[in-house]
């Protein structure tokens, strides 16, 4: 039987149904303790465990889903882009492998471990070249938009942010930010300043065309309209 989208599930819950030969040990092994767990005999398909707001030793993990279903995640910060795993993320195609995540907004309620909610498979977006210990790397939840009714039984709340405009730090005046192209399998990534200000999801192919269509219409209509004007 699939996992359920929006669902709720243990460590170990996940660990049987993509893992059920191995044993599963409470706060040991990959699917004890680790966000990034390879599922076997799927090459290139990860599950991603997220519990935001998490902090180990001194380090503070700054992760958030966004308003437009981009996902910031964090790595180990021993991690970095040469690590085997973090490469195999961000060469990731959602055409040809999954990456399955499974996220809570505390580790804790009621001083009880929280279990994780499914949000389904994602999309790479980018990666920040400059920060890489750990490596950022942003995500689009390819099942979007989570229902409101999901949003408070877990109690997680969205990041609002201001599409395409970053403040300078020394100027009260926004600068719009120009959107680079869909990163291709091949990305070399981005500088922070650019990952920073990617916001927005991109469109699918299918609403790129329905986008063009419309800007032609929409000039023709202007055409046919002047020439109108003129024989009148």
């Amino acid at each position: 039987m699939p996992l359920e989208l929006y669902s709720s599930y243990s460590r170990e819950d996940v660990h049987d149904f993509y893992d059920p030969k191995s044993t599963f040990k409470v706060g040991t092994g990959s699917w004890g303790i680790h966000g990034i767990i390879r599922v076997p005999e799927r090459r290139g398909d990860f599950v991603l465990f997220v519990t935001l707001g998490k902090k180990e030793r001194e380090h503070q993990f700054d992760e958030s889903i966004n308003e437009e279903g981009i996902l910031r995640w964090q790595s180990q910060p021993h991690q970095d882009l040469n690590s085997s795993a973090i490469r195999e993320l961000v060469r990731h195609d959602e055409k040809t492998n999954n990456v399955y995540l499974f996220l809570r907004a505390s580790a804790l309620r009621g001083g009880v471990a929280e279990t994780f909610t499914y949000l389904g498979t994602l999309k790479y977006a980018g990666h920040d070249l400059e920060r890489i210990n750990p490596v950022h790397i942003a995500w689009e939840l390819m099942e979007w938009p989570i229902p409101p009714e999901v949003l408070s039984s877990m109690r997680l709340s969205l990041v609002k942010e201001t599409d395409n405009v970053r403040m300078e730090p020394d100027t009260a005046t926004p600068r719009l930010i120009e959107e680079a192209p869909p990163i291709g399998r091949e990305s070399a990534g981005e500088t922070s300043r650019a990952f920073l200000a990617r916001k927005m999801r991109y469109q699918s192919s299918d609403q790129s065309r329905a986008l063009g269509l419309a800007g032609e219409l929409l000039v023709l209509e202007r055409e046919r309209l002047k020439l109108g004007s003129v024989v009148a």
